[in-house]
């Protein structure tokens, strides 16, 4: 897999400096949302980038059993389902 640098973001529920747990009975964990300017031409390009890693880290540690898989980011624009 390739190393990504990301652009230049806005950071959103950052947890950086001490670890949070994401529900209550879970284990505290550093974490960080990122939001992306979602026309930027810049951000498309890192998007891309993510989702060839993505795509080849799931293929590589599940070959093609996997055929839909929770992808870790979202369109804030989008509906949740």
């Amino acid at each position: 897999m390739a190393k990504l640098i990301t652009p230049v973001f806005r950071g959103s529920f950052v947890h950086l400096a001490e670890p949070k747990p994401p529900a209550p009975d879970a284990d505290p964990v550093y974490s960080i949302a990122i939001v992306l300017p979602k026309d930027d031409p810049e951000t498309k390009a890192f998007m891309k980038k993510l989702q060839a890693n993505c795509a080849a880290a799931v293929k590589e540690k599940f070959g093609d059993k996997i055929k839909k898989w929770k992808k870790p980011w979202k369109d804030g624009d989008e509906e949740e389902r």
